[in-house]
């Protein structure tokens, strides 16, 4: 077998880095990390990581080191490039599980553009009873993005917006689902649900700013609806993005807090030390601080640059008239009938405003606006 994530084929590109490290002697399991671990220091987890995983490990301490980075995504995701990338030789003859198997089969369906086998494959490692215990529970959130993406790729937009909606905020890529849930809605007409996807990228939680393609969908969907006072707004806030985006008010640190994932990153970066660390284990933590910052720093240079090209032409296509025929497969606003229903199905209507956000609140809002078109 080999390590992996499962569903990464489906478009996830990992960030390899080389750090020398320091420490001898492997203990598996190595109490410095589970203790790290236990007291939810990320930081010094991540480094003792990089010493242990520095060293020769057989294909025990691989798979031991791997768990531990599936139950710890906020040690941060590049980790995984290590196993992917060092582990192979060492755990080359250890056997494949059926659902590795199975995975390892929906993966090059994917890649293979065969999106409805690739589907039925994910659906089979989802279903199966032992997939949590031989891939890792934090995996399957990966499987299951894999999964939406190939019901997308297969045009089963409303499956594929339920999948998305299955996958937990936690998930260290989260922002991107309410992305592809975002899509998946619009695909499958579903106005109300699309312009709620919206709604929580651009929250209190994630920061005010939302992806190029994010803001095109939008000002294209509050024009079918003929909501000009929205849509103006949603100009102001390109303009504004644009000018924070120069003036740099719109610094890696703003950007990092717009993922789950990058967020990990900069609270490792603005973390304490705990009491009592020796001069040694000091400096090693100030210099994964360092090589984050400027892996945050990197990341968001390129970001930016691409959104500076990205937003005029969003502003110029936003503002024409919008394309004939492209909203013939729209639906109809869903009207909730009443308070008392939705009370009775476990919801609660809650107005949005920008004051708080919980992770866990997110992707739940959904537009109760109707069309202004005909009306004075």
């Amino acid at each position: 077998m080999k390590p992996r994530l499962g569903g990464l084929a489906a478009g996830f590109i990992l960030i390899a880095s080389v750090h020398q490290a320091f420490g001898a002697g492997m203990v598996i399991p190595d109490p410095l990390l589970l203790k790290s671990a236990r007291s939810g220091d990320a930081l010094g987890a991540r480094v003792r990581f990089r010493e242990i995983a520095a060293q020769r490990l057989d294909g025990r301490s691989w798979k031991w080191l791997e768990a531990q980075i599936m139950e710890h995504p906020e040690w941060g995701e590049d980790l995984h490039s290590i196993t992917l990338n060092k582990a192979a030789p060492a755990v080359a003859g250890l056997e494949t599980s059926p659902v590795e198997a199975l995975l390892d089969q929906a993966d090059a369906a994917l890649l293979a553009k065969q999106p409805e086998q690739a589907a039925q494959k994910y659906k089979a490692v989802l279903a199966s009873p032992t997939a949590s215990a031989e891939l890792g529970r934090s995996t399957l959130p990966y499987v299951r993005l894999a999964l939406a993406r190939a019901l997308y790729a297969s045009k089963r937009f409303d499956e594929s917006l339920q999948e998305a909606r299955r996958i937990p905020p936690a998930f260290s890529r989260y922002r991107h689902v309410l992305f592809l849930r975002m899509w998946s809605a619009f695909r499958a007409g579903r106005v109300e649900a699309a312009l709620g996807e919206i709604a929580a990228q651009r929250s209190a939680f994630f920061g005010e700013h939302l992806e190029p393609e994010s803001y095109l969908l939008l000002t294209y969907l509050l024009k079918r609806l003929c909501r000009s006072d929205e849509l103006k707004a949603v100009f102001d806030q390109i303009d504004q993005m644009s000018a924070d985006l120069k003036s740099g008010k719109l610094d890696y640190k703003t950007w990092a807090r717009m993922e789950v994932g990058t967020a990990n990153y900069l609270a490792m970066v603005e973390s304490l030390d705990p009491t009592g660390l020796d001069s040694r284990r000091l400096e090693a933590r100030k210099r994964e601080r360092q090589w984050l910052t400027q892996l945050l720093k990197g990341s968001f240079d390129r970001k930016r640059q691409q959104w500076l090209e990205e937003l005029p032409r969003v502003q110029a296509y936003s503002r024409l008239a919008t394309t004939p025929g492209m909203d013939s497969g729209l639906k109809p606003i869903e009207k909730i009938t009443s308070r008392e229903r939705l009370l009775s199905q476990g919801y609660e209507i809650w107005p949005a405003d920008d004051s708080e956000h919980w992770l866990d609140e997110m992707g739940q809002q959904r537009y109760l606006g109707d069309t202004m078109c005909g009306q004075k």
